[in-house]
């Protein structure tokens, strides 16, 4: 895979074909723009967190329905789409895996429940890891990487021992907890004998107070001073003036850890609306351009 993965959200089910049309344009004039080989597609489902819901939620069309109209204007693209397989049933789960390894995917990211409260129905993460290592070998898988969470260098290790390749991570808003767990996780490998895991740090432009809220509610957390810098109204730079400013100052860091401790880490690049497509293109821009000069 790339060292820089696009991440695209499927369009909603209201839009009509001349409205789907012209978002497939969009995104394919930025695939070409920025010779981008693979996009990541989300499956996106109204999900039941703790927090009451910052935007309201539209029914989007089937990530692999997308998929298949996006291919039609952009048919180099390599798709990864994501899968929660804890919502399908596991009968339902192992027929939608062989439907599309039978198409000719050969890349998928497994997600899991949002919410620990809920019992789901299908497999667990690990679960499903097995049953596609076991069924389809040749299938690369990924998984999700949440720096934020306690414990979550084990969680990873034990995600890539069931046959996970490489992570996407939560949207990073400050690196301290990103070195800290690779740090942790490098550890647990060597005591393994494992090889580290492909992580591609997730990053995200802003561009209006809503993006900001609804990442928050997505669990996105958003250390005091960079909120009260995003938030605040006496600032005369826009918000997506200072939300550039502050990926700037992030990747900064993370390619001088990357040379310093010698971590080979990859991008995953999300827009969160629709509207902010334009900034996944600077930002991959930004990204290549420093990558070439690494």
């Amino acid at each position: 895979m790339d060292e820089i993965i696009l991440e695209i959200l499927p369009p909603p089910q209201k839009w009509n074909s001349e409205q789907r049309d012209s978002y497939c344009c969009s995104v394919t004039q930025v695939i070409k723009n920025q010779n981008i080989r693979y996009v990541g597609v989300p499956e996106v489902v109204n999900e039941s967190r703790e927090t009451e819901r910052t935007v309201a939620y539209q029914h989007k069309i089937d990530n692999i329905e997308f998929i298949e109209q996006l291919k039609e204007y952009a048919p180099d693209l390599i798709p990864i789409p994501y899968k929660i397989c804890v919502r399908a049933t596991k009968s339902n789960f192992q027929e939608w895996i062989k439907q599309i390894y039978e198409k000719g995917y050969r890349h998928i990211v497994l997600v899991g429940g949002e919410n620990h409260k809920i019992e789901y129905p299908g497999y667990t993460v690990l679960e499903a890891a097995r049953h596609i290592k076991e069924q389809f070998p040749l299938m690369k898988m990924g998984g999700i990487a949440i720096f934020t969470r306690h414990g979550e260098a084990k969680r990873i290790l034990e995600k890539s021992q069931a046959g996970i390749d490489f992570f996407f991570s939560q949207i990073v808003i400050e690196p301290f907890n990103m070195k800290q767990i690779l740090h942790n996780l490098s550890k647990l490998c060597k005591e393994h004998k494992r090889g580290l895991p492909k992580i591609y740090v997730s990053l995200s432009l802003a561009s209006q107070p809503k993006d900001i809220e609804f990442m928050k509610w997505l669990g996105v957390e958003f250390p005091t001073a960079v909120l009260d810098y995003f938030t605040c109204e006496e600032e005369r730079q826009t918000l997506e003036e200072r939300s550039i400013e502050t990926v700037e100052m992030i990747l900064d860091e993370i390619f001088h850890f990357m040379k310093n401790e010698g971590f080979d880490i990859g991008f995953n690049i999300e827009h969160i609306m629709y509207n902010n497509l334009y900034l996944s293109q600077k930002l991959h821009e930004n990204i290549k351009q420093r990558i070439a000069s690494a």
